[in-house]
């Protein structure tokens, strides 16, 4: 085999092709260091705070009583990004706050104090009590409702049996009622089930 068709071979079976004659393949050969920013350091845990940088204030604001922002100027991209965390776009300089949206933002780990302060930021006036009382509802609806965790859903042959379960002592603790021959026991307390169902003379079966 010649020393060109060696070369070839090489070539088409390390699926570099074209390659080989560089003295580097990626501009990161050789990288032994780099450097961290500071959202890097956070999030790798090098560093417990981190600060954005503020919002550049280009545009200025009137936040209407009916839930609706009119946009007087053009919007930085910063500007336009929180925007859109927290309402629809209606028209090129309206914005109609989002329940929806803002809860979406909530879970996502954004607070609507920050937002309610950036819309300050940008109005003469002070927020409407709407608006106001928009963010505290959206705030409480966020609260409301929490994930406990999985859960396992048994079904009992009658409603009976269902609530002799339930409120025997030393089960009570692992399960609760879910209509009338349903149970539910936490994934957590899933063992803890069992074990006392099999002292009550049940399985649970699948």
């Amino acid at each position: 085999m010649s020393r060109m068709t060696r070369r070839w071979k090489r070539v088409m079976t390390s699926g570099t092709l074209g390659s080989d004659d560089l003295a580097f393949f990626s501009r990161y050969d050789g990288l032994i260091r780099f450097r961290l920013t500071k959202l890097g350091a956070y999030c790798l845990g090098a560093s417990t705070e981190y600060s954005p940088k503020a919002i550049t204030l280009r545009a200025s604001f009137t936040v209407m009583p009916s839930l609706r922002l009119i946009v007087n100027g053009e919007l930085s991209p910063d500007e336009l990004n929180m925007l859109e965390l927290f309402a629809d776009r209606v028209e090129e300089a309206e914005w109609l706050f989002s329940m929806v949206r803002t809860l979406k933002a909530i879970e996502a780990g954004h607070d609507v104090r920050a937002f309610a302060e950036f819309l300050q930021a940008r109005d003469e006036q002070p927020l409407p009590d709407t608006v106001a009382g928009f963010f505290r509802d959206a705030a409480e609806r966020a609260r409301a409702i929490r994930d406990r965790g999985d859960a396992k859903l048994i079904e009992c042959a009658d409603a009976a049996l269902a609530k002799l379960i339930a409120n025997a002592e030393a089960i009570k603790g692992y399960c609760l009622r879910a209509g009338d021959r349903h149970l539910v026991a936490p994934a957590n307390r899933e063992q803890h089930f069992r074990r006392e169902l099999e002292k009550l003379g049940y399985i649970l079966s699948s």
